[in-house]
């Protein structure tokens, strides 16, 4: 099934791109709508633009719940990461009757961080597929990340190689510095969201997973950074603890607080920052 520009086959100026952006808008048969880059307009994506699921059934699936289900799949001798979202029930439906689907909300703030320099993962593709308005599934494609190192072994390597944690810190804090004030809350920075890869240079530090990324109108509040900043510091904490790393919980902190204030001139409060350390480390959530 060909791509098209619209249905009703408007100038590419219409429709296709604004001026910085890669992407235009497919509107397929079976409902699939989204946006896709140009530059993956290949034969076989133009079969995977009509059949999602046939290429994940085929991939190597990393997750399979009631929610999602992801893995890597192969277009055109080029792998890539997909994810599908489903349709989880009655409140998901009546959610997202009249809501972007949770792909179209990723993209633009990958778009936001890559703009800032940020590393994450590029979305080749957004779709969604609806059925008389009611979203029945929705998918993201995007750039698979090879020599990925999981949060476990970059932890168990710091131990001998402190440098490692350094270098953790000083790029997560110089990230958060310019999402915090573009007014951007990543929303769930676990350490299973921020992922570190080997490359050229040694190791290399980014961000993924931006289903609840908010745009604010205004940099974030001290309260906000701080609950960004716990979020990491928790996770990691727990994560050592899983894999039984002696965590020294005070330097952790005072090492973070040290960076933000190198990044920021200010330094936060450290009542708060433990207050909401606690908070997650309560949590009974996977981190």
């Amino acid at each position: 099934m060909p791509m098209t520009r619209a249905k009703n086959k408007k100038s590419d100026k219409d429709h296709c791109r604004s001026a910085d952006s890669d992407y235009f808008f497919y509107c397929g048969v079976n409902g699939y709508t989204g946006l896709i880059r140009t530059i993956g307009a290949y034969p076989e994506m133009k079969r995977f633009l009509h059949s999602p699921d046939s290429f994940l059934d085929k991939g190597v699936i990393l997750k399979d719940s009631r929610t999602t289900k992801a893995g890597i799949v192969e277009i055109d001798n080029r792998k890539y990461f997909l994810k599908r979202y489903n349709n989880k029930g009655l409140i998901y439906t009546l959610k997202y009757l009249f809501r972007k689907s949770r792909p179209l909300k990723v993209l633009p703030a990958t778009q936001a961080l890559r703009r800032l320099g940020i590393p994450c993962p590029e979305v080749i593709a957004a779709l969604s597929r609806r059925r008389r308005g009611i979203l029945q599934a929705s998918y993201l494609l995007t750039e698979n990340l090879e020599n990925i190192i999981s949060p476990e072994n970059y932890i168990r390597e710091s131990v001998a190689r402190p440098d490692i944690y350094v270098k953790f810190q000083s790029h997560i804090c110089a990230y958060l510095k310019k999402m915090h004030d573009a007014g951007i809350r990543h929303g769930d920075l676990k350490l299973s969201n921020i992922y570190c890869r080997k490359d050229p240079d040694g190791l290399e530090f980014g961000l993924y997973d931006f289903d609840g990324t908010d745009f604010l109108r205004n940099p974030l509040s001290q309260g906000m950074r701080v609950k960004e900043y716990a979020r990491i510091i928790s996770s990691w904490i727990i994560i050592s603890g899983n894999i039984n790393v002696p965590v020294d919980r005070e330097r952790i902190v005072r090492g973070f607080n040290k960076k933000y204030f190198e990044c920021n001139g200010i330094e936060m409060d450290i009542a708060s920052l433990n207050k909401q350390i606690d908070h997650y480390l309560n949590r009974k959530r996977k981190y």
